[in-house]
């Protein structure tokens, strides 16, 4: 049987393989996850612990520096404002280049910005460098979900990008314990502790650009562990997946013009308010706790724990249920409730399970809400809807850095701005609401292929 081509909702392509195609497509994808979804999976935990160091640096570099909490917030949003302009520049550099080209560079600038800000005396050096580290930043993702089609067919790509993302969670996780021990470094070798985070989490980016080039191939074709048959296997795949694809899809305009990109924006912009939030305030609430750095960074990856087994377990749960109401709003109103008792706890143990709570019900809801678009509309609305979407999630972040230490600086207080975090959580939870009955009553519809 020779293998033939379909598509999905007239846009999508899907190959349809013998059971000789289906052997080499396994072979090829356990290959590709034993030697490049690692080197990937660990340049995601790199870049995130370049961009997360802030949080737990905050604690001592504010007052170094001089910085109110609103100077340090800004300062730290610069980095979600070069992301999102230089996403495209980038973006458009590594279909030029290729994204191991670009990769390398990028990963030097990386550690070379973050180690450079160890150096930060005064808060415009530290605003520039945070700015810059969203320019060389910016594209990475995308990078890596284009590099993923140069080497695997359609239908395995959704599983590696979920691998991706998984390792930026597992980077939460790392980040309190390596940034709590860094702090205690305090004046080791004359240096403050928020410099040495800055030195330890740039140090892994700087042994990721060295060893890259060594450990990546610049594409399937020069990788050495594949066999011939499978490097002409997987290219006469890739081409015929490419061909199957329609010279125009009237779909991305329609996606782009859709009202439900508005009703999309509302509990996206909300979520990327209240997660930053979460992400960026958590060490300075627990740093009230009076315990040490060490433990203030053990004690952060309790709800990273919370949030991983979430994402497992809940968004199974609402497919396997086939409901998506409650299991999108039951959670972000758990975090809203959680955020407002939080100011109101005196109890260390109940604060953190209560910031557990929150941050678990912000995360655990995404996957569903990011579902939505693909029940509305077909392929390539899809793809522009998602696009517009991380730029409302881009904005989110932004507003959230600066929103969170100007409602702390005014009040005085550490816990006030978990009542934005609540607002936020709350906001999300009704518009998510909305959108999952707006999406029940359309579906139907939009698996014949229309565009609602």
């Amino acid at each position: 049987m020779t293998a033939g081509t379909a598509t999905i909702d007239g846009a999508t392509p899907v190959v349809q393989p013998d059971d000789h195609d289906r052997r080499i497509e396994a072979s090829i994808t356990a290959k590709f996850g034993r030697r490049v979804m690692p080197i990937l999976a660990i340049m995601c935990m790199v870049a995130w612990l370049d961009r997360q160091n802030i949080a737990f640096a905050k604690l001592q570099m504010v007052s170094d520096l001089g910085l109110s909490e609103y100077a340090y917030g800004l300062g730290a949003s610069l980095f979600f404002l070069s992301y999102t302009l230089f996403q495209l520049p980038n973006s458009l550099l590594i279909a030029r280049y290729g994204p191991v080209r670009f990769f390398i560079p990028a990963t030097l600038g990386w550690g070379v910005i973050t180690i450079g800000m160890a150096a930060s005396d005064s808060p415009t050096i530290f605003y520039l460098l945070r700015f810059l580290l969203g320019v060389v930043e910016g594209g990475f993702y995308t990078g890596s979900i284009y590099l993923l089609t140069l080497w695997l067919p359609y239908e395995r790509r959704a599983q590696a990008n979920g691998i991706l993302l998984g390792a930026s969670l597992a980077a939460n996780i790392i980040v309190g314990p390596l940034c709590g021990a860094m702090l205690d470094l305090d004046m080791v070798m004359g240096l403050r502790g928020w410099q040495w985070v800055f030195i330890a989490t740039g140090l892994p980016s700087l042994l990721l650009a060295l060893a890259f080039p060594l450990l990546m191939p610049p594409g399937p074709d020069k990788a050495r562990f594949f066999t011939e048959e499978e490097r002409v296997w997987l290219r006469e795949r890739l081409d015929r997946e490419k061909a199957a694809q329609p010279g125009t899809n009237p779909g991305v305009m329609d996606g782009l013009a859709h009202p439900l990109v508005l009703f999309m924006a509302v509990p996206v912009l909300a979520i990327g308010i209240a997660s930053i939030g979460i992400i960026y305030w958590l060490p300075t609430i627990i740093a009230d706790f009076g315990v040490s750095n060490s433990v203030n960074g053990w004690l952060n990856c309790i709800p990273w724990i919370a949030v991983v087994a979430g994402l497992v377990w809940w968004p199974r749960r609402a497919e396997r249920r086939q409901e998506r109401f409650w299991h999108a709003m039951i959670p972000l109103f758990i975090s809203a409730v959680s955020a407002v008792l939080v100011p109101f706890a005196s109890w260390p143990p109940l604060q953190l399970a209560l910031l557990t709570l929150c941050t678990m019900g912000i995360f655990v809801a995404q996957p569903i809400i990011w579902s939505f678009p693909g029940r509305m509309l077909r392929s390539g609305a899809v793809a522009a809807m998602l696009a517009a979407c991380g730029m409302f999630a881009n904005v989110g972040a932004f507003i959230g850095q600066n929103l969170i230490p100007w409602i702390a600086q005014e009040s005085g207080s550490t816990r006030a701005p978990m009542f934005s975090v609540a607002v936020m959580a709350l906001l999300a939870a009704l518009s998510a609401g909305y959108l999952v009955r707006r999406a029940e009553r359309r579906g139907a519809l939009s698996e014949s292929g229309s565009v609602q």
